[in-house]
């Protein structure tokens, strides 16, 4: 009998923690690009069908692994509390991890209403191979929009990380045929930063310094 409770309370954790009714997290994994130069982070937001209204959500955030991936809630509106705390329903994942290897954190995050718990795996993980995100190969003269090229990073199992953006990237636009003229002067990267189209602050910023992100716009100049 004394096995029969410990099972149930173990399964009735397990539910609480995967998934409810109540409340759920905007994905269920993460995967994250091993932290060399620049930290990559990765915004969570707690949802609830029960209270539409996100001011009136609270959740408190924790790291099973804090060294490897950090938690640090985002609170949006500070006259929002419940018993003192300050309620957040959105926290930003940051891959901290410098290990060479895979390396895994649990974030839990508690709503301190029902002391209730969803949970988000995060994997930490080198990059293994990038590629190309586009809508079209034709390009057209100025007067037209321009084409967004994305690039996505992979892992050694072909997994698509979460996010990249903040890591800087250098895009070339080079000739593969001999006999045709300067690349240069039939395409050119524009800069998100002097176009009508919305980026990240972290590709906004890598542009102030002269240099690229992971998301770029190309535009035709000739035929």
């Amino acid at each position: 009998m004394n096995l029969n409770l410990i099972i149930l309370i173990y399964i009735g954790f397990i539910h609480n923690c995967v998934s409810s009714s109540w409340a759920r997290l905007n994905v269920p994994k993460i995967l994250l690009p091993i932290y060399s130069s620049k930290i990559i982070n990765f915004t969570l937001e707690a949802k609830s069908e029960l209270e539409p209204d996100t001011d009136d959500l609270c959740f408190a955030w924790s790291s099973s692994q804090p060294d490897i991936v950090s938690i640090t809630p985002i609170y949006e509106n500070r006259n929002a509390k419940f018993n003192g705390y300050d309620c957040s329903h959105r926290a930003i994942v940051s891959a901290l991890s410098k290990h060479s290897q895979r390396m895994t954190s649990i974030i839990f995050a508690e709503d301190l209403k029902t002391n209730k718990l969803i949970r988000c795996d995060v994997i930490v993980d080198q990059i293994h191979s990038i590629r190309i995100k586009h809508t079209t190969t034709h390009l057209y003269l100025p007067e037209h929009s321009p084409e967004s090229l994305t690039a996505e990073a992979l892992d050694s199992e072909s997994n698509t990380f979460t996010s990249i953006d903040g890591l800087p990237f250098e895009w070339k636009v080079f000739n593969d045929q001999t006999n045709f003229e300067d690349s240069r002067n039939v395409l050119r990267i524009a800069k998100f930063t002097d176009s009508e189209y919305e980026a990240s602050d972290s590709i906004k910023q890598l542009e102030s310094l002269g240099l690229h992100g992971h998301k770029i716009l190309i535009e035709g100049l000739k035929t």
